[in-house]
């Protein structure tokens, strides 16, 4: 089916529907897309990040890998077998979060200004848990051996 036939009859669709909303249209689908963004923002910011910044911390602090503090067993076991798939989820979130944005662009500045706001608070806290664990690494072997 060519483009004459569909100019010729314009009940014949080809391509995705498109929707007309206020002054923009927009593809059919696209709410999916931007729901998406919003669960993984969520999630992320609600979730993922600070029990990424808390195991972080926990891995740092030394009376933790102890039985002196008073933490439970099984919070070592947590924080050992999940801070890295914890970081990468993380991390790949982040990521899938910029290609959906990349997907459908926001159709407003505020939108925009709004996914550049929740974009910049998931590489910070990325960032903050990977310079925090990194640097109390560099510190221990910083200090003099005794």
């Amino acid at each position: 089916m060519g483009w004459a036939d569909v100019l010729a009859n314009p009940a014949v669709e080809s391509g995705p529907k498109i929707i007309q909303k206020g002054y923009r249209m927009r593809r059919q689908g696209d709410d999916g897309v931007i729901v998406a963004r919003i669960v993984i923002a969520l999630f992320t910011l609600v979730v993922g990040l600070p029990a990424l910044i808390w195991f972080g911390w926990l891995r740092e602090v030394p009376t933790f890998w102890m039985n002196e503090g008073g933490y439970p067993i099984w919070l070592r076991e947590v924080v050992l077998d999940f801070f890295y798939p914890l970081f990468f989820l993380d991390f790949f979130a982040m990521l899938v979060y910029v290609a959906l944005l990349l997907r459908v662009p926001p159709r407003s500045k505020e939108s925009m200004k709004l996914n550049l706001a929740v974009l910049s608070a998931m590489g910070i806290g990325v960032v903050f848990a990977v310079i925090y664990a990194l640097a109390d690494n560099v510190m221990l072997l910083l200090q003099p051996p005794g």
